[in-house]
């Protein structure tokens, strides 16, 4: 019973109260192809932004 009044308050929180929802995350979780080359990713959201010796191997 806890739980599912719990999963209503988050579903009226999340669903229909909120119009923004900031999340403060500063890890940098980055996928990318294997083909990206010349790209070196950085711990800083603000280094390494330009990518003028990037370029996409054929492979």
């Amino acid at each position: 019973e806890r739980l599912k009044l719990l999963r209503q308050f988050e579903r009226r929180v999340l669903d229909e109260k909120v119009y923004q929802f900031h999340v403060l995350w500063w890890q940098r979780i980055i996928p990318h192809w294997k083909t990206v080359r010349g790209w070196k990713i950085t711990p800083s959201h603000y280094l390494n932004q330009d990518l003028r010796d990037v370029w996409l191997a054929a492979d």
